[in-house]
């Protein structure tokens, strides 16, 4: 399950950079618009689920041209939009022909090769996120290449002040002298696989109040029942 992007693979026919946007760990650039100066996306292809559905939140049922077969949420979209094929198999000549504006990839769950083939064409925005401040940081960014910011902007913060009550409330302060729930969060099966420490679900997991048993892994670790087992048995 590696697809490592580095920033060198992402890119565009034209070659003119225009601006760089950071976000976490993962770098997007975006291209030459036309004269004027920048124009955010009309044309817009998800490659993620979670993407599609801030790109609804964000109310771009308009721009957004294209999405995955797993991208279920709105539903409407599942007859509105092109689907594009899954976010590990892409059908890549059949975006490239679209000739999108922009495309939003993800590192965590598109595949290297195709978004470098796609990127060879056209704009890519590719999102590395593992942290809560790097989602809130992509959220915000998506907004600036939309034209959305503002709504943008209104969701990373409700977001945040969200996580923000939460971990002020007294009913939800975790006592010094009291260990954290100890979890194994699986995410497949077959063979069984975990989160490893470097992940946005880990850091979920953390924020909510349970460790992450396999945090000192890195990605997604496959384990069997005997180790399983032998998790709980250490940990109980």
């Amino acid at each position: 399950m590696d697809t490592k992007f580095t920033t060198s693979a992402i890119f565009c026919r034209s070659r003119k950079l225009v601006e760089v946007f950071l976000c976490g760990r993962f770098a997007a650039m975006l291209f030459s618009s036309p004269p004027g100066g920048f124009v955010p996306a009309k044309k817009i292809i998800s490659l993620v689920p979670s993407i599609t559905e801030l790109l609804s939140d964000l109310g771009l049922a308009q721009e957004v041209i294209g999405i995955t077969k797993f991208c279920v949420h709105p539903p409407e979209w599942q007859s509105e939009k092109k689907r594009i094929g899954g976010t590990k198999n892409l059908h890549v000549e059949e975006i490239i022909s679209i000739q999108p504006d922009l495309v939003i990839a993800s590192r965590e769950e598109n595949v290297r090769e195709q978004v470098e083939a796609i990127a060879a064409h056209g704009p890519v925005f590719l999102t590395d996120v593992v942290t809560i401040p790097d989602a809130l940081k992509m959220i915000t960014d998506i907004g600036k290449i939309t034209g959305t910011h503002k709504r943008a902007n209104e969701l990373a913060e409700s977001i945040s002040c969200l996580f923000l009550y939460t971990s002020a409330n007294p009913a939800n302060q975790t006592n010094p002298t009291t260990l954290t729930i100890p979890t194994i969060y699986l995410i497949w099966k077959d063979p069984y696989m975990t989160v490893g420490g470097d992940t946005f679900i880990s850091n979920m997991m953390q924020a909510a109040g349970f460790t992450n048993v396999y945090t000192q892994q890195d990605r997604y670790p496959e384990i069997s029942i005997d180790e399983l087992k032998k998790s709980f048995i250490t940990q109980s």
